[in-house]
C-alpha cells in the first residue's frame, strides 16, 4: 500500500509570533510539506478548463505531475519550458510504420527510424518536487544522491505520470478498462498518462551562483564568494540553490501512450508557448521597481477535495522496449506499469486551480504590502531569500541555502501539488516559479494566512542586497553570477530554447551563446 503525500512547496512556518504583526521575518522555518492532508477547496475557479479568456494559454502550457516510489507518492505542477524534436509532426495525419515493414528494413535504418520517433519535452518545476526522483539511469550526477551513494531500494521511483484536466479521448469499451458509466468518457476528467520511460533531470537549481552561504549559531549567516581563501570557524558552509529545476521526459512516439500524450497535450503546449512570445519573450527580466505595481496570474494542480473523476491510462505490456538502439539505450522503462483505469477518489485529487475569484470573477492577484512586516528582507511585496538563514532545503541528501528573489503574493494559498506552477504577470510574461506558502503555526492549526512565494527566474542588477549576496543571476540564460543555468544543458542538447539563442537578436537572452 502506498503512502499518499502532497507538496505544496515548503511551507514556511514562523513560530512565537503572527504574520504581519511586527516580528522579524528571521522568525519563518521552511519545511517541506509533505501532508497526509489535503486541501479544502478555495475561493478560486477549478475543475474548469478555461477558455478565451488570461489562463487559456497558461493551462496549454501546464501539467500535473504524479512521481511513485514503493512507499509513496508525490503531486505537483510542471510547465514547457523547452523541447527537442520536430513539433509539427500531426500524428493524426501520419501512420507510423507497421511492424512488418520495420522488420524488412537494415538494422542502421531500423535505428534511423526509432530514432525519428523521439520527441523530448522539457518540463519547469521546483527542485524539491523532483527530489523525488530518483532514477539509477539519470544522467550524473543525478543519478546517486548528493554524496554519491545509490539510492536505497524503496526510495527510487517506480512509476511517473503526466496528469491535465481534459477529456479523456479514450476510443476503448468500458468493459475493457473497468468503467463503470460509459457516459463518463465523454466527461472532462483528472487524466494521467503514464510515459514509457521514467523521466531524467536536465536541470537542478543547486550551487548555481559563484557564492557560498556560510552558517553561524546565532542564525545571521553571511556569503562570500566561492574563490575565497578566508578562513571562516565555527561555520557550516552551504552551497546555494534555487526552488526550479527541469525535467526531461522523452516521448517515443510508436507507444500509444506516448504518442498521445504528444499530440494532446505536447503540441498544443508547443503553440502556447510561440504565441506567449517563444524564447525571446516569455521569460521576463523585470526591474524590481515594475514588480510592485503589476498583477500576477497563477494556474496548477493543487490536491483538493474533488469530486470529479480520475482517470489513469497505464502503460500497454505489449510494448517491446528496445534496447537495440543509441537512444533507447539510455532510458529506463517504468519499473511498475499502472493498471488503465476510471476511479472516483475519496483521499483528494489534483484539481485544475487558477487564480480567478469564483464570485467576482476577478482575476490574478497583487503583492502583498509589508510594511508591517519590520525585516530589511522584505519590501513592497518582494522578498530577498538570500538573507533568510532557515531557507534551506535537503535535496538528494544534501542540505542547501535558498537565494535570490521571490515574490509574495496576496490572497494565494494553493495547498499540495501546487508546487512548480508558473507565475506570469499581466503582459503575459513568466515571472517567477511558484513553490510553497506561508503557514502561522501559533494558532495550533497550522492556519495558511493566504501568502503565496515565487521565486524570480531573472533579475537585473541591483545594490540594495545586504548580505555580500549576489545581486543579480539568471537561471534561464546565464549572468556574471550565475555559474550553472538551463542555457548549458539546452546548448549541449541543441534543443529549441538553444536554437533560438544562436539566432536571436534580443540580447537579453543571448549574453552567454557564444559561452561554455
Amino acid at each position: 500500500m502506498l503512502y499518499r503525500f502532497w507538496k505544496t512547496g515548503l511551507a514556511i512556518f514562523m513560530p512565537g509570533c503572527i504574520l504581519l504583526s511586527s516580528c522579524s521575518f528571521r522568525s519563518y522555518i521552511p519545511t517541506p510539506s509533505l501532508r497526509n492532508t489535503v486541501g479544502n477547496h478555495n475561493s478560486y475557479v477549478n475543475n474548469t478548463v478555461p477558455k478565451n479568456n488570461f489562463y487559456e494559454k497558461f493551462y496549454d502550457l501546464t501539467f500535473a505531475l504524479n512521481f511513485t516510489n514503493q512507499k509513496t507518492q508525490e503531486f505537483g505542477t510542471g510547465w514547457l519550458i523547452d523541447w527537442k524534436g520536430d513539433e509539427t509532426k500531426d500524428l493524426n495525419t501520419l501512420t507510423i510504420a507497421s511492424s512488418s515493414i520495420i522488420s524488412s528494413v537494415s538494422n542502421h535504418s531500423l535505428k534511423e527510424k526509432q530514432d525519428d520517433k523521439l520527441f523530448i519535452a522539457y518540463i519547469a518545476t521546483n527542485l524539491h518536487l523532483i527530489d523525488g526522483l530518483k532514477n539509477d539511469h539519470d544522467y550524473q550526477p543525478y543519478n546517486k544522491d548528493g554524496n554519491g551513494l545509490s539510492f536505497p531500494f524503496d526510495q527510487k521511483t517506480q512509476s511517473f505520470l503526466l496528469g491535465r484536466f481534459a477529456n479523456p479521448k479514450i476510443n476503448s469499451k468500458p468493459e475493457e478498462m473497468n468503467y463503470q458509466v460509459q457516459t463518463r468518457l465523454k466527461q472532462d476528467a483528472m487524466v494521467f498518462i503514464q510515459t514509457s520511460t521514467l523521466p531524467k533531470t536536465a536541470y537542478a537549481g543547486i550551487d548555481p551562483i559563484n557564492f557560498d552561504y556560510h552558517e553561524t549559531s546565532d542564525e545571521s549567516g553571511f556569503w562570500t564568494k566561492k574563490q575565497s581563501t578566508a578562513n571562516f570557524p565555527r561555520t557550516r558552509t552551504l552551497k546555494s540553490y534555487a526552488d526550479f529545476a527541469v525535467l526531461e521526459v522523452p516521448l517515443f512516439l510508436d507507444n500509444a501512450n506516448d504518442a498521445k500524450i504528444y499530440q494532446e497535450w505536447i503540441r498544443p503546449a508547443v503553440q502556447a508557448y510561440k504565441e506567449l512570445g517563444d524564447v525571446e519573450n516569455i521569460f521576463a527580466k523585470t526591474p524590481y521597481a515594475e514588480y510592485i505595481n503589476n498583477t500576477y496570474y497563477l494556474l496548477g494542480y493543487p490536491v483538493t477535495n474533488n469530486n470529479k473523476y480520475q482517470f489513469i491510462l497505464g502503460q500497454d505490456e505489449k510494448w517491446k522496449f528496445s534496447q537495440q538502439t543509441s537512444v533507447l539505450k539510455h532510458y529506463q522503462k517504468q519499473p511498475l506499469q499502472q493498471r488503465t483505469v476510471y476511479v472516483e477518489r475519496d483521499d483528494g485529487l489534483p484539481t485544475l486551480t487558477f487564480n480567478e475569484d469564483k464570485l467576482t470573477h476577478v482575476q490574478g492577484t497583487d503583492l502583498i504590502n509589508v510594511d508591517q512586516i519590520t525585516d530589511t528582507n522584505l519590501g513592497n511585496g518582494l522578498i530577498n531569500y538570500a538573507g533568510l538563514s532557515r531557507f534551506t532545503l535537503s535535496y538528494h541528501n544534501v542540505e542547501y541555502k535558498l537565494f535570490g528573489y521571490g515574490t509574495i503574493l496576496n490572497n494565494t494559498n494553493f495547498p499540495g501539488g501546487s508546487s512548480g506552477s508558473a507565475v506570469f504577470n499581466k503582459e503575459k510574461q513568466l515571472t517567477s516559479i511558484y513553490f510553497g506558502s506561508l503557514i502561522n503555526v501559533t494558532t495550533g492549526n497550522n492556519r495558511n494566512v493566504n501568502l503565496g512565494l515565487g521565486q524570480i527566474l531573472r533579475t537585473y542588477n541591483t545594490n540594495n542586497s545586504k548580505h555580500s549576496a549576489p545581486s543579480s543571476y539568471d537561471l534561464i540564460f546565464g549572468d556574471k553570477n550565475t555559474i550553472k543555468f538551463y542555457a548549458q544543458f539546452a546548448k549541449e542538447k541543441q534543443t529549441h530554447l538553444w536554437n533560438k539563442i544562436q539566432t536571436s537578436v534580443n540580447s537579453s537572452i543571448s549574453f552567454y551563446k557564444d559561452k561554455k
